[in-house]
């Protein structure tokens, strides 16, 4: 066995040593302990199978969507981080559709979003947040007799029903045991917009002889006399429900605070005794995401950090989810398989699934653990730094630049920040967005599984964009040949 330093690996590959940790970050070249003294060994065989990897062909894949240059990322021509900053989802996913930002409502469809509730409820209290997407996009398939069309219109249309369904299928938290499996933690008020209390406990909020009726939605409500109609919204009131008397939800998307609140027609937020309105029709998809991640009231600021995250994750150049899904697009595979072909691909721990990794390093250093000892246990114990490194953003990935900005000051990012001048100083690495992704999620008292299903609510808008450039595209393209390496034909 010949063993190469990280120096001759970086050559090899004409690379910086920085990349090559990234290499090692993402699982793709094992290393080894130097016995000797600082850095890491490569077994020659692993740096040799790295690079025949790369060289590997693949079908020519043009695209207009995504540019990754110079450290920068651009959604057709747009900078991605100005976008995040400025613009919501909708339109970035209109965006890439249509190469125009239109911002159409992502509606839900209220037969499908009871049927994939209902289904959704078979689950078992264990299922992820990224489980019960997987299982809501089939349920729709199979109740859409028209998924095989496959033309602009068809796919553009099935994609906003879609998004905005599969959301608002997810359970909101804290209604529901079943709602997610994760891990979620604490830190009282620091999160908490001023002015608005901890989200109420479902007991709290449903005191006996009190009626809560839920039309067309997962949501809590509690406060005298408060009616909500035609809007996604939960209510948390100064009184409970009295007795005999009635909350009636129907297609709700925001959250309220305040006894009394009245909101018909308009998506809305409540925070604090403060109407936030967000105008007619559906509400926007971040606000209808928020109550199904977290029971904390959401604030403005809350919005444009979720908003920021779905922007900056909606669409990567051909990631190995977005090649899935142009592989089940070249077959015409319908939309929502395409999706499903993504969803698959993305629940790898070393691509969507990767920031439930960094989760409990970062709980621990917001516990005041050593960033030194947190980055040393991990290394002993095998692999990488979730959350480290980006082979395409050697200087850095600008996503998890602006996420962690967009946090603000808050004792997460300042653990977020001693965790990545611990890596730095040891190899150089620059934090990737799955260390702003467990941030945001730690932040605001999410569940460690939730960042994995905003990266997956997120990219199904670019995995449609390149399902649009597949079905335009020669069809079956996608078909490499294996290079054979097991034992000769018997003979006859």
């Amino acid at each position: 066995m010949r063993l190469l330093t990280t120096e001759q690996v970086a050559e090899r590959l004409g690379v910086k040593p920085a990349t090559v940790y990234a290499y090692v970050s993402r699982g793709l070249l094992p290393s080894r302990r130097n016995a000797a003294g600082k850095g890491s060994l490569f077994d020659k065989a692993d740096v040799d199978a790295l690079i025949a990897g790369r060289k590997r062909a693949t079908p020519n894949i043009q695209t207009g969507i995504t540019l990754i240059r110079d450290g920068g990322l651009f959604y057709r021509g747009h900078d991605a981080v100005e976008l995040a900053r400025t613009r919501t989802y909708e339109e970035v996913a209109g965006l890439l559709w249509t190469s125009e930002p239109q911002a159409s409502p992502f509606r839900v469809d209220a037969g499908l979003r009871e049927l994939a509730e209902r289904v959704g409820a078979l689950l078992p209290a264990s299922a992820r947040l990224a489980d019960r997407l997987r299982v809501t996009v089939a349920t729709i398939a199979a109740a859409d007799p028209l998924r095989f069309d496959t033309s602009p219109v068809a796919v553009v249309t099935t994609g906003r029903t879609l998004i905005g369904t599969m959301v608002a299928a997810l359970p909101v938290r804290g209604q529901t045991p079943a709602s997610s499996g994760g891990v979620s933690r604490s830190f009282g008020s620091a999160s908490v917009p001023s002015g608005a209390e901890p989200v109420p406990s479902e007991a709290d909020m449903a005191p006996s002889g009190g009626e809560v009726a839920l039309s067309g939605v997962g949501a809590a409500a509690s406060g005298a006399g408060a009616a909500v109609s035609g809007v996604e919204a939960a209510v948390f009131g100064a009184g409970p429900v009295s007795s005999g008397g009635e909350v009636a939800l129907s297609e709700v998307g925001a959250a309220a605070s305040g006894a009394g609140a009245a909101v018909s027609g308009t998506g809305a937020a409540v925070f604090g005794g403060e109407l936030a309105p967000s105008g007619a029709g559906p509400a926007p998809l971040a606000e209808l995401l928020w109550p199904r991640l977290t029971e904390r009231p959401m604030s403005e600021k809350d919005r444009r950090v979720l908003e920021a995250a779905l922007i900056l994750l909606a669409d990567h150049d051909i990631a190995a989810s977005t090649l899935a899904a142009r592989v089940a697009a070249s077959t015409r595979a319908h939309p929502y398989a395409v999706i499903s072909a993504g969803l698959a691909a993305l629940d790898g721990p070393l691509h969507g699934a990767a920031s439930e990794h960094v989760y409990p390093l970062l709980a621990r250093a917001v516990d005041g653990a050593d960033p030194v000892a947190i980055v040393s246990e991990h290394l002993r114990s095998g692999g990488g730094i979730p959350g480290f490194g980006h082979p395409l953003y050697p200087s850095g990935d600008p996503r998890a630049t602006v996420l962690l900005d967009l946090l603000g000051d808050h004792p997460v990012r300042e653990a977020a920040a001693g965790l990545a001048d611990a890596v730095r100083t040891r190899s150089g690495i620059l934090p990737n967005i799955d260390l702003a992704l467990a941030a945001l999620t730690l932040r605001h008292d999410m569940p460690a599984d939730a960042g994995e299903a905003i990266f997956a609510v997120a990219r199904t808008a670019g995995w449609l964009a390149h399902a649009l450039e597949e079905y335009a595209n020669r069809p079956a393209r996608f078909r490499p040949t294996g290079q054979y390496s097991g034992l000769p034909p018997a003979p006859l």
